[in-house]
């Protein structure tokens, strides 16, 4: 039997579509949810929580259709950190600095969220607004995934002793950024810093 390298790239990644499925995890509506972050959030409808392997990001990443439908990526960056989880590591990831205004976080932020496959990622409504008793910034985005289609999102972020909390919500802006806009307005209307 004589096997290509396309054939065994097929087998591979299918080995690992089926090791990722067995460990994402459910995180059920109405129950706090606190994992790789400072805060915790509370659900108004269940989520599906992605393995690390398949999040690219230092926090957790939660979905309901698959990420390049819809996601909401956690976050805590400590100081002089990145937010993106790269294998390699490289000195050039866009760092979080402790203290840094809110126009520079949120260029830490845009350029984060280039690094893990979005393009022309521009803000709107930028505004600050109270996040469990401390000031952050909260606002718009709109983008495009590396295929062309067109993303659309909404972004808080909130300084804490932990660091740069971060929360940020993507999806597909036909269809699914509004599908899920209002279960994401809330896990953002509960972060609860601890």
């Amino acid at each position: 039997m004589t096997y290509t390298l396309k054939s065994l790239a097929l087998a591979a990644a299918a080995t690992a579509l089926l090791s990722a499925c067995v460990s994402m995890s459910a995180v059920p509506a109405n129950q706090p949810f606190k994992a790789e972050t400072a805060f915790e959030v509370t659900p108004s409808e269940s989520w599906t929580r992605l393995p690390n392997g398949l999040n690219p990001t230092r926090g957790s990443a939660l979905t309901q259709d698959g990420t390049p439908l819809g996601a909401v990526y956690m976050v805590t960056v400590k100081n002089d950190k990145a937010m993106v989880d790269t294998a390699g590591g490289s000195a050039n990831l866009p760092r979080y600095t402790t203290g840094s205004t809110p126009l520079e976080q949120i260029d830490f932020l845009t350029a984060s969220l280039e690094l893990i496959g979005f393009s022309n990622v521009e803000t709107s409504d930028v505004r600050s607004e109270p996040v469990d008793g401390k000031t952050g910034t909260r606002m718009g985005l709109n983008g495009k995934y590396a295929n062309g289609l067109n993303m659309k999102g909404d972004a808080v972020l909130v300084e804490s002793d932990e660091g740069l909390n971060v929360l940020v919500y993507t999806a597909a802006e036909m269809v699914y950024y509004e599908k899920y806009r209002q279960a994401a307005e809330t896990l953002m209307a509960s972060i609860d810093l601890e």
